[in-house]
């Protein structure tokens, strides 16, 4: 099934959204993702639904999401919404994810922001990713550790 959250959100399929096997969080701007989720209140069910055994898979901004905090999305191109305040994001792990690295420059910025934060990033290039299952990651591919 197809969920829309901003233009076409429709609230009657949350029952279907929830009864699913698993659901993919998608890319695009991260800022704007999380301004669409909170704007929905979609942050404690989806929590809830990872707790309940539900899978949650997570592709770029869809990744980030799943982090603590999203402001890392802002080194990977993605423009900030200037209302959006708190980068707070599901928290469902205790990292930070950077997708798309084949695409950046400089990584230093990353490197600083691990530093600063205090938080390990785990950095993709396209086509590898991380499996999390409670506290066990799996790496699929060669992940760059920050």
């Amino acid at each position: 099934m197809y969920f829309e959250l901003d233009r076409d959100y429709r609230p009657e399929l949350l029952d279907e959204l929830w009864a699913c096997d698993a659901i993919h969080l998608s890319g695009g701007n991260t800022y704007h993702f999380l301004h669409w989720l909170r704007k929905r209140e979609l942050f404690e069910p989806l929590r809830r639904y990872v707790a309940g055994g539900g899978v949650l898979i997570g592709v770029s901004a869809g990744g980030i999401l799943m982090t603590p905090e999203i402001s890392i999305s802002g080194l990977l191109g993605d423009t900030p919404l200037p209302e959006l305040e708190d980068l707070t994001a599901l928290g469902l792990v205790d990292f930070s994810f950077a997708p798309h690295l084949n695409t950046l420059k400089d990584w230093k910025p990353l490197r600083d922001y691990a530093r600063r934060n205090n938080r390990t990033i785990y950095g993709c290039r396209d086509g590898v990713g991380l499996l999390v299952d409670g506290e066990n990651i799996e790496f699929i591919g060669d992940i760059i550790v920050f």
